[in-house]
């Protein structure tokens, strides 16, 4: 079974995106996938009690990084044409 990457959900869990910023990716996720407010299937993702389609993975590998480089100050790579 395929779940999420031990490197994103450290990523999550790691205490670097704010609890605000969590709440606004969550819900990114619930209304980007059709899922309602209250349903849990972002947090069985990130406990492994559930797989991510290809399209949920893509997406909360995408977006986790992003949140994270932003919140520790990484730089994004630059284009270097």
């Amino acid at each position: 079974m395929r779940f999420l990457a031990e490197k994103t959900i450290k990523q999550w869990e790691d205490g670097s995106i704010p609890r605000r910023a969590k709440g606004e990716l969550i819900k990114k996720f619930h209304e980007g996938f059709g899922y309602t407010p209250t349903s849990n299937t972002f947090a069985e993702l990130i406990a492994k009690k559930q797989q991510p389609t290809p399209d949920q993975d893509k997406y909360l590998t995408d977006t986790i990084l992003e949140y994270w480089n932003f919140y520790n100050d990484v730089a994004e790579p630059t284009d270097t044409q």
